[in-house]
């Protein structure tokens, strides 16, 4: 079978694209020419692969546009129908116009049957379309390559027995080159190829294939036979011959962690199970078309054992082969897959029509033998599922995903009964620009897609039992839960922490002395590695900053066998293939970075204050006993367990030796809960921040702004799903959680209330402004404008710096409460419990210090009683009149029953502001400026 290829070499992709856009427009031109078209204008566009054009016809003057495009997996319905229109709105402008549309490969299927239905035959418009099988017949035509015939007769004597697999024309700027696959005899698969000139003849020096490789990477595994006298065995061994595909393996023991769960070991998923057959039952009832189905979920959630899971429960009439993508190379990593699972439908006799004999020869021979695989399955009403298994690791090879995703939609537009299946994990971390968000995309808009939950409270209880089997006794209560909690939810974590209880307790180790000691995710890959001897950490370590590694890239010198065989056994290291990988990713990404990339999720008994307490005692003295803080904070021992847990899994302190110590990177210089509580609020609010219940809680917020207690109680039991508990204790979880996102500033639990808390504009204080509206009556200015100044500038200058307190120097506690209401009524700030949001009008405020007088002044007009003193001071019969006069008039005017003091003191504070305002001159102003004007404030809607 036989291709077009136009390719470049270049120094740059964007360099590339150019050239094979001159190419492409060159071989148009050509073949436009032949059939009687003369092109006047071309523009190319998107890297190369489009070109517009328009000219008129050689012989009758005719014009005509065109539109010509390479798409990988054809061109598509709405791209031929959309140069349709573009067409046709200039026919009827003149109905001379004729229309050129050239696609390379070809139009895809639903283009195909929109140009036959409305284009191919239409008698008033002149529409040609020109597709690859066009252009390689121009080709041939005007000899500008030999056909693929004449090379497979002069090849013949040249490869023996072997075979001829796929060929492909390489139009270059050094001319036509074929690249002939050979298949050797007794092989499925090609292992190399010849390259041969435009005339025939193959050639023989390096350099020609070298350019060739560079022009066109999808030859670079081909291995290239330059010299037509060496043997088979002295040729080039390429890359794709030490690639071996493998199948996702599972464990052979319920809780054998390493590898995913067999189907005897998998527990729950009732509904994702369910999800997945009724799409497969819609396939075998031809009610969907889609081809594709996607397992979403993170690391560790258990998507490999769902999908042995299916391939056993879809045995009869689906053949299901699970891929592990680790095992991917090289760019025939495709072509090697369908081969294995050709093999193992002749091993199964799945199928009675596939010959055994088949071949492989590319992509397009491989087409074609799914083709002849979907009639034999559709006589026996079957389909085959390939399911590919952590499919992330492709992502980085897009040769390799470019082939999948156009083989996806090959069988998606052909209606195979065949169906794709990808997992990879959705908390992919490391991404470049250099990923290929595009191709990937397009698989994933081919697929429908199931998503996986965390383990709930059914599943784990389902394994919990299988732990009291392997144990040969009950488990006790607060292990259990200490096993439901530290899990998280995770699959792979609970059989872990099942293993590490099953090891313990082989040692000897109590029941309560696991409950009360239970590890992290951290100390249980420290566990993994503290056995381990210097060498085999070095090349453990070695293998992960590489893994997937393949054998071949290792050096015996670096990577001894011998200790790699030694991990192998510990299970720490595995075999895919030709290639080496280590047991989890995740625990791949501790060894590389020391840290766990997974959210953290545990449960918080204690609140901060009971915390602090045995904080400021620690504080005292370097390390104190278990015995001695339960004896002075008079607890029992049950509760200061749960105070301890929490402390350690806010990284505050530590258990060493039976003493409790602080931790030496928490750096307390003051003894709380005063002065360092900014130290541990700081540590604690870095910590809650990569808590998965606390990152919804703040997502919930930033959609509502206000949480109610309920809400609270449902979201963190959904989060916390795999742990039971009843109703009054969900919601003592759920204050607690708050409790603890107000003392870190992250919320504000107020009145059964989780309310958004804003650091970017808002500043808070449990103690420094109780403010409350007396009356919702008419607002009467009882502070002159310095003290407003003064508070406007502390409020900003808080809020820059994220200190969580405003300094009130210079200003009285009085007067800090008359400026915060008078600023709420100007409009500068507003409140609501314990925070200060500063408006848009005070933050131009503050930030333009040169521009206050005129600020003060437009906010000055939304008070009622200002506009009125203004008018008043503005009338010349009042010029003359003293301050308790100008008053009297205001009172009047007002219709109020105040008293003198009163009166007085809002015609006071009336001139002040006038002052202030630019109304009134001759104003001595006393400005004690504490604001840094450099200073920069966003506003955030």
């Amino acid at each position: 079978m036989q291709k077009l290829i136009i390719a470049a070499q270049g120094k740059s992709k964007q360099s590339r694209n150019n050239k094979r856009g001159s190419l492409f427009e060159k071989l148009i031109k050509e073949v436009l020419s032949t059939l009687g078209f003369e092109v006047e204008n071309s523009r190319v566009r998107y890297s190369g692969m489009e070109i517009d054009i328009e000219g008129h016809r050689s012989v009758t003057g005719h014009p005509f546009i065109g539109e010509c495009k390479i798409r990988e997996n054809g061109v598509t319905a709405p791209e031929l129908t959309n140069f349709w229109g573009k067409y046709t709105s200039q026919w009827f402008q003149n109905k001379k116009l004729e229309a050129v549309f050239i696609a390379l490969p070809d139009v895809n299927g639903d283009a195909k049957g929109s140009y036959n239905t409305y284009l191919k035959d239409n008698k008033e418009t002149s529409f040609v379309l020109i597709e690859e099988e066009a252009l390689l017949k121009y080709i041939f035509e005007k000899k500008l390559a030999v056909t693929p015939e004449v090379i497979n007769k002069s090849l013949r004597e040249t490869i023996g027995n072997d075979q001829l697999g796929d060929c492909e024309l390489i139009f270059t700027d050094r001319g036509y080159f074929w690249i002939q696959r050979i298949i050797p005899y007794g092989e499925t698969l090609p292992t190399r190829a010849y390259l041969i000139d435009s005339k025939g003849n193959i050639i023989e020096n390096h350099e020609t294939t070298d350019y060739m490789k560079n022009c066109y990477s999808q030859s670079d595994s081909y291995g290239f036979i330059s010299d037509v006298t060496s043997s088979r065995e002295g040729s080039i061994m390429p890359l794709s011959l030490l690639e071996e595909v493998v199948e996702v393996q599972g464990s052979s023991a319920c809780f054998e962690y390493q590898l995913p769960a067999s189907p005897e070991y998998f527990f729950g998923r009732s509904k994702v199970l369910k999800d997945c057959h009724d799409f497969f039952k819609e396939i075998s009832e031809n009610k969907r078309a889609t081809r594709g189905l996607l397992l979403l979920a993170n690391s560790g959630w258990g998507k490999s054992s769902l999908i042995l899971k299916l391939k056993k429960a879809l045995d009869k009439e689906f053949f299901v082969i699970p891929i592990d993508s680790r095992s991917a190379s090289t760019q025939d990593f495709p072509l090697k897959v369908f081969d294995h699972v050709m093999k193992r439908i002749c091993e199964s006799n799945f199928l009675n029509n596939i010959s055994r004999e088949y071949r492989i020869g590319g992509f397009n021979s491989l087409v074609s033998l799914l083709q002849i695989v979907d009639s034999d399955l559709k006589t026996n009403n079957r389909f085959m599922v390939v399911f590919f298994d952590q499919f992330e690791n492709i992502f980085f090879q897009p040769l390799i995903l470019s082939a999948i995703r156009t083989l996806l939609a090959k069988i998606a537009e052909l209606q195979l009964n065949i169906v794709f299946g990808f997992a990879w994990k959705t908390d992919l971390a490391g991404m470049t620009e250099e990923f290929p968000y595009k191709l990937r995309d397009e698989i994933t808009e081919k697929c429908i897609h199931i998503r996986l939950e965390l383990f709930g409270e059914k599943e784990i209880s389902a394994i919990l039992k299988e732990l009291v089997k392997e144990l040969h006794s009950k488990i006790r209560k607060d292990l259990e839960f200490q096993l439901r909690e530290y899990s998280q939810g995770y699959p792979w974590l609970l059989k872990k922490l099942c293993a590490h209880v099953i090891k313990q307790r082989k040692k000897g180790v109590t029941q309560i002395d696991l409950a009360t000691r239970m590890l992290n995710i951290r100390e249980l890959f420290e566990e993994d590695i503290s056995d381990l001897t210097p060498e085999q950490d070095r090349v453990l370590r070695n293998i992960a900053k590489q893994a997937p590694i393949l054998q071949s890239d290792m050096s015996s010198d670096v990577l001894p066998i011998k200790v790699i065989q030694s991990l192998i056994d510990t299970r720490l290291i595995v075999k895919i293939g030709s290639k080496y990988d280590i047991y989890w990713d995740i625990f791949r990404d501790y060894l590389n970075s020391g840290s766990v990339p997974v959210e953290e999720s545990y449960m918080l008994r204690t609140t901060p204050s009971t915390i602090l307490k045995m904080i400021s005692i620690l504080y005292t003295s370097e390390s104190f006993s278990i015995n001695e803080v339960i004896k002075v904070l008079k607890i029992t021992e049950k509760t200061f367990r749960n105070i301890l847990k929490d402390s350690k899994l806010l990284e505050l302190v530590e258990e060493k030796n039976n003493d409790i110590i602080l931790k030496k990177d928490l750096k307390l210089t003051v003894a709380p809960p005063v002065e360092s509580n900014e130290v541990i609020k700081s540590r604690i609010k870095e910590k809650l921040c990569k808590h998965r219940a606390i990152t919804i809680l703040i997502e919930k917020l930033t959609e509502k702004e206000k949480l109610s207690i309920n809400e609270l109680r449902d979201i963190i039991q959904k989060t916390f799903s795999y742990i039971s508990a009843d109703n009054k204790t969900w919601i003592t979880y759920a204050k607690i959680f708050a409790t603890w996102m107000d003392f870190a500033d992250l919320a504000i639990f107020q009145d059964q209330f989780l309310l958004k808390y804003d650091p970017n504009i808002e500043v808070r204080s449990r103690r420094q402004f109780i403010w409350r509206e007396k009356s919702k009556g008419v607002y009467l200015p009882d502070i002159q404008y310095h003290p407003i100044e003064i508070a406007m500038e502390a409020i900003a200058t808080a809020i820059i710096n994220k200190a969580g307190r405003i300094d009130l120097t210079g200003i009285s506690r009085s007067s800090w409460r008359k400026a915060l209401r008078a600023c709420v009524e100007l409009g500068f700030i507003s409140i609501e419990g314990q925070r200060i949001k500063l408006n848009h009008a005070g933050l131009i405020f503050v930030q333009q210090k040169n521009n206050r007088s005129q600020l003060f002044y437009q906010a000055c007009q939304q008070i009622s009683v200002f506009n009125l003193f203004e008018k008043i001071v503005s009338n010349p019969a009042n010029k003359t009149k003293t301050v308790a006069e100008l008053g009297s008039v205001l009172k009047k005017e007002f219709n109020k029953d105040w008293t003198s003091e009163t009166t007085h003191l809002i015609a006071k504070v009336m001139i002040n502001w006038l002052k202030y305002a630019g109304i009134l001159k001759n104003v001595r102003r006393r400005r004690k400026v504490n604001y840094n004007q450099n200073s920069q404030l966003k506003l955030i809607d």
